[in-house]
């Protein structure tokens, strides 16, 4: 008997989990489905850059389940309506009738409109959306995977950063730590989890989700250097003024943009030297954040394995254009959580910020945040002691 094909892909920013909830799919469907993973994402499912997955290659892909990145490969890439009519032929013409995509909001708008347009021409298509981002601003979940990861990595970070910084204060005073999250600030209010006194990095932080104004933070850092002898500060990279203007950003060529967030913390590195006479440095987390696999949180990696298998099951349940969510069922006394499923017609463009009861008067993470957090980047993540 001939069986069913199943189509695999990523797409967007990888994390350090993508590729753990890809092998757990494979390893669910490979017995009873003929397998085919598309490279680079929607960009190769237009090219027809399919592969088989099977006993060639299955030993090789069963290896890439702990590894950070997305072993597909995978893209950014606009589609027009005329790519998405072309993406159904290829489906069409390689008589596959199952695929699963991981990826964001992005992602999830692409493969509901793909559901469209096959059901337009009555061809059955099942779609499985995958919810993936370290950015955690996709709605209709609680989280998402690769964020608990990338919120350890930052947790961690910040609080070595802020001891070595401690311990230098008498020529350094200030570190301005830039971390990614384009309009909303999940992984910069994520760096307070080790927090534990007013003396503990980070001193200040700084989200999307509140006009920044560069007067008040050059008062607050001259305060906090006055009361302590040196600042540490974390600062999402699209922090922006009254304006909605972004504080900077850096240009890149290709086919997809012509620039990407970056350089706020260099940007107000400078500004605390000119305008406050502080020794300031500017450090920038970069893609470790969303690739450090010595940092992968034992949670995200539990449920992005869970959430690869769900995939499978949902196609062999006839679910059909859905994406998997999480949902937090009990935080005490322990943390549990359950898969369901969200149909992909109801995911918005827009982006989830962090809710107002996560935040205090000033617009920074608070212990309710801290309290959401600890189970899905580690309950092991602690203030280092002090001496002076």
């Amino acid at each position: 008997m001939k069986k069913e094909k199943i189509l695999i892909g990523q797409s967007g920013g990888p994390t350090s989990v993508t590729n753990a909830s890809f092998v757990s799919s494979v390893e669910s469907a490979i017995d009873k489905y003929d397998l085919y993973g598309a490279l680079y994402g929607f960009e190769g499912l237009l090219e027809e850059k399919l592969i088989p997955i099977n006993e060639h290659n299955l030993n090789d892909i069963l290896k890439f389940k702990k590894v950070p990145g997305a072993c597909l490969g995978t893209c950014r890439y606009y589609l027009s309506d005329e790519d998405i009519e072309m993406i159904v032929d290829n489906l069409t013409k390689h008589e596959i009738r199952n695929v699963v995509f991981s990826g964001g909001n992005g992602t999830m708008l692409v493969l509901n409109k793909i559901y469209r347009v096959s059901q337009s021409r009555g061809y059955d298509l099942k779609i499985i959306g995958i919810p993936k981002t370290v950015d955690n601003d996709l709605e209709l979940t609680d989280h998402t995977p690769g964020f608990g990861s990338a919120a350890r990595f930052v947790a961690l970070s910040t609080r070595d950063i802020g001891k070595d910084l401690e311990a230098m204060r008498r020529f350094e005073q200030v570190r301005v730590i830039e971390t990614m999250g384009r309009n909303s600030g999940w992984i910069a209010a994520s760096s307070v989890l080790a927090r534990e006194t007013q003396e503990d990095a980070p001193h200040l932080v700084y989200l999307p989700e509140k006009e920044f104004k560069l007067n008040d933070f050059l008062g607050e850092v001259k305060e906090s250097v006055n009361t302590r002898g040196y600042t540490t500060v974390v600062v999402s990279e699209g922090i922006r003024n009254g304006k909605g203007e972004l504080l900077a950003q850096k240009s890149l060529q290709n086919n997809v943009e012509t620039s990407v967030l970056g350089g706020v913390s260099e940007f107000l590195t400078e500004k605390v030297k000119k305008e406050l006479g502080f020794s300031s440095r500017a450090e920038l987390l970069g893609m470790s954040q969303r690739s450090f696999q010595m940092a992968v949180s034992t949670q995200d990696y539990l449920e992005s394995v869970k959430i690869g298998k769900k995939a499978i099951e949902l196609i062999e349940n006839d679910d059909v254009n859905v994406m998997i969510s999480i949902e937090r069922v009990a935080d005490i006394p322990e943390y549990s959580f359950e898969l369901n499923q969200v149909m992909l017609k109801d995911i918005v463009k827009t982006e989830k910020k962090i809710p107002e009861n996560f935040l205090n008067e000033a617009g920074r993470p608070n212990a309710e945040f801290k309290n959401w957090l600890r189970p899905l980047a580690g309950f092991d993540i602690s203030a280092y002691p002090r001496i002076i």
